[in-house]
């Protein structure tokens, strides 16, 4: 009985699940990006006393390469922790940098606001002090935005007049270019919008 309840309490700390991680994988550094906690207790007089719960956890791994080993991390953790769940990102070091200075946002949030877990050791950790993008960068999406937009209206403006000559071959086509501009001009700002 003893040794159940030993076993229960290292499965249940992530400190753990980490230690194995490391030993395996050799990441850069581990983020803590979201964790769900919940912890119930029952007791009764028809019911023996009952401590439980679960913690789920969502983690980004960087690592120094670049070959993709998400699936196989994602096994493993699941092998390893059962207390909950743990749904774990891996990405290179590389990528993350290239991400964060294309102004996707997700990264940088995660490296700048996620609890860092773990980093190896003498790891300068340059992925924190990437900072979201400048002021500069966001005037360049609503710069962009607003051109793909400009493009569409003319192309809905010249559909009207092809739908008012009766020339429908050509007003679809027309519609057509319009929704593509407002598409390209939604994708053109997303990297400033993501997470």
């Amino acid at each position: 009985m003893e040794q159940t309840v030993t076993a229960r309490v290292q499965v249940r700390d992530i400190g753990s699940l980490l230690q194995k991680l490391i030993g395996k994988y050799s990441p850069l550094q581990i983020y803590c990006f979201h964790k769900d906690e919940k912890s119930m207790k029952t007791e009764g007089c028809f019911v023996d006393f009952r401590n439980g719960g679960y913690c789920n956890y969502w983690l980004l791994m960087v690592t120094d390469g670049g070959s993709r080993i998400e699936r196989a991390v994602q096994d493993f953790v699941n092998a390893h922790y059962d207390f909950g769940s743990v749904t774990i990102l891996v990405h290179g070091r590389e990528g993350i940098e290239k991400s964060i200075n294309d102004g996707y946002l997700f990264f940088a949030n995660v490296c700048g606001k996620g609890k860092l877990l773990y980093s190896r050791p003498a790891y300068i950790n340059a992925l924190a002090a990437v900072l979201p993008p400048s002021i500069e960068r966001l005037e360049g999406y609503r710069e962009r935005y607003a051109e793909g937009m400009s493009r569409a209206e003319g192309f809905l403006h010249g559909a009207t007049e092809c739908l008012a000559a009766k020339k429908y071959t050509v007003c679809a086509f027309m519609l057509h270019q319009a929704v593509e501009q407002c598409c390209h001009a939604l994708i053109g700002i997303t990297p400033g919008l993501s997470m």
